[in-house]
């Protein structure tokens, strides 16, 4: 009984349907094959590509923080003090500058005073000379 049930089936399909599952078991089998032994490597290196640059990274930091000097607190108190110093010693250049400055612009007002009464006296002797001479 089971015989003519295998033989009442129309196989002529399943036989015409072989090459395309030829196909798709080829497929699965590459598609396996390409994802265990191309893929995965791949994903597997970025992700330690990923992890040797950011500890190279991590070594850039520690080495530039290791060549940077901290600086105490007795360091910059010193500093501090140096600035003091020195803007101080400006404070007073300054000072004597200004003073100088002062000084010289006195005396040069008071040239200015001297030409002016020299110019005058020239202009009045100059005037009486022009007016006796249209006499």
């Amino acid at each position: 009984m089971k015989d003519l049930v295998l033989l009442a089936v129309d196989w002529q399909n399943v036989v015409n349907a072989i090459p395309s599952l030829c196909w798709g078991v080829i497929g699965l089998v590459a598609l396996v094959f390409l994802l265990k032994h191309i893929v995965k490597p791949c994903i597997q290196n970025r992700f330690a590509r990923k992890m040797k640059t950011k500890s190279f990274e991590q070594e850039k930091y520690w080495n530039l923080i290791a060549k940077v000097n901290v600086a105490s607190d007795e360091t910059l108190q010193n500093e501090i003090n140096e600035l003091k110093q020195k803007t101080e010693k400006l404070g007073k250049d300054k000072s004597s500058i200004e003073d100088t400055y002062n000084s010289k612009i006195a005396l040069l007002e008071h040239d200015i005073e001297l030409y002016k009464k020299i110019i005058d006296g020239l202009s009045i002797i100059l005037n009486s000379a022009n007016s006796k001479t249209k006499k």
